[in-house]
């Protein structure tokens, strides 16, 4: 009797609370949700998880399609994405909603830092770092770092780094981006500290590691570097990336027959990876089956051709099938290549002092075109653009670029820019006046 009794009381609480809640549901359930979903779009972006914020926030608007907010955010993962376009729509309708124009003109500021127009972004710094709230401060270090490297501003950007640990000791971020600093330059010892200190920071990062495991093959620490990606396979056993490293590992190592059964497997499932069609190379070329290495050294050189160890294992493989004259192209330029690179270190020694010395960094851009990564090439050559706008040789180069790339906008944008340049009028010196008579000049 008492248990029907509790039984009875439970179903009227249930039954009151139904009539509470529905109704509340009803009137605060759409927001309730989209508020939580919002929540989680924050969290995915504090993680780097932008697939998830986005559908989270698509969640969110479905809920509250007029809310602000969620479009401010959604404009903040569309610029992380480089989608300038959707980045610049949801903006406008933040505004549109009523968002804090403040903020939106921040996030307007922090995009054009990220995409490297620090010309115009570079003067708001200091107004960006007083006003950023606790969530924008790492946003707007990273846009700023981003850029600043992008543009090869070493300076400002190691400088940045620095104060962007000061401020946030737990962000494993301006760590990694120290090391890949330090990677670039070949200060591989340098690389792998930094590296290790960003998995300090944050033992989950994987990212990280998997530098600090393609620093450590550089320095042929195999053993360090085996252990690193042992973590790693049972993190991220399916990542290619990861079993791509892991197979270089055991070549270090000297297990080349388990390396190759990863390599077979990852170009059945990505056949247009270079990188694992190389190592496939490489290991035809240490088993003397140099005719089936140049097969596969054929192919990635048609992609990368300016990538001289790729050259070089080309030419190798030539040579040792009889192709002499083949090879010794590949050779030659492979030489060209070499002291171009040494030209472009001594470039970058000499940059180091001189930020803003465009006479450096169109050489640097011209010798890439010639010897480097073409997207590598076109970066430099724009960065010159950031400190003189009308710098005519580095319109003339990119103009050439863009017409043998196929990109007749851009192409367009240099040609336009070129005969505005060569049809302004040339300001020379002053003639000098000529100085009053005397009176020795009359007689």
């Amino acid at each position: 009797m008492a248990e029907h009794a509790k039984t009875m009381t439970k179903s009227r609480w249930a039954a009151l609370a139904a009539i509470v809640l529905i109704p509340l549901l009803a009137w605060q359930g759409p927001s309730m949700l989209a508020r939580y979903y919002l929540n989680e779009a924050r969290s995915n972006l504090m993680s780097r998880d932008l697939d998830a914020a986005l559908g989270n926030l698509e969640s969110a608007q479905s809920w509250t399609p007029h809310d602000p907010e969620i479009s401010f955010y959604m404009a903040r993962v569309y610029r992380r994405q480089g989608k300038l376009t959707e980045l610049s729509d949801q903006l406008k309708q933040a505004r549109d909603l009523g968002y804090d124009i403040e903020r939106l003109k921040h996030e307007q500021w922090i995009a054009e830092a990220q995409s490297g127009q620090m010309a115009r972004a570079t003067p708001h710094l200091p107004e960006l770092l007083v006003a950023a709230r606790e969530e924008d401060g790492q946003e707007i270090f990273e846009a700023y770092v981003s850029g600043y490297f992008m543009t090869y501003q070493f300076g400002p950007a190691i400088e940045l780094l620095g104060h962007w640990i000061n401020e946030y000791p737990l962000d494993e971020r301006p760590h990694i981006y120290f090391g890949t600093f330090h990677e670039n330059g070949q200060q591989w010892k340098q690389a792998a500290e930094s590296y290790r200190r960003a998995i300090e920071v944050a033992p989950k990062d994987t990212d990280a590691r998997l530098k600090l495991a393609k620093v450590l093959l550089e320095l042929q620490q195999h053993d360090e570097a085996t252990a690193e990606m042992q973590k790693l396979m049972g993190l991220k056993p399916n990542d290619p990336m990861v079993k791509l490293t892991w197979a270089e590992c055991m070549i270090a190592t000297g297990s080349t027959d388990k390396a190759r059964s990863v390599l077979d497997q990852l170009v059945k499932t990505d056949s247009d990876n270079i990188d694992v069609k190389f190592q496939l190379g490489q290991l035809e070329a240490q088993s003397g089956n140099h005719e089936q290495a140049v097969e596969w050294f054929r192919e990635v050189t048609e992609v990368k051709p300016f990538e001289r160890s790729m050259r070089y294992a080309l030419a190798t493989s030539l040579r040792a099938t009889g192709k002499a004259d083949e090879a010794q192209e590949h050779f030659d330029f492979t030489s060209r290549s070499v002291k171009a690179h040494s030209r472009i270190q001594l470039l970058l020694e000499e940059l180091r002092k001189k930020t803003d010395d465009t006479k450096i960094r169109h050489e640097v851009g011209s010798l890439m075109l010639d010897y480097g990564d073409p997207k590598e090439a076109e970066a430099w050559l724009r960065s010159v653009l950031e400190f003189d706008p009308d710098h005519e040789p580095t319109h003339e180069a990119l103009l050439k670029y863009f017409i043998k790339a196929e990109n007749n906008d851009a192409a367009d944008f240099h040609r336009q820019r070129l005969q505005f340049i060569r049809s302004r009028p040339v300001i020379g010196p002053a003639e000098p006046k000529p100085e009053p008579e005397t009176d020795e000049d009359k007689e």
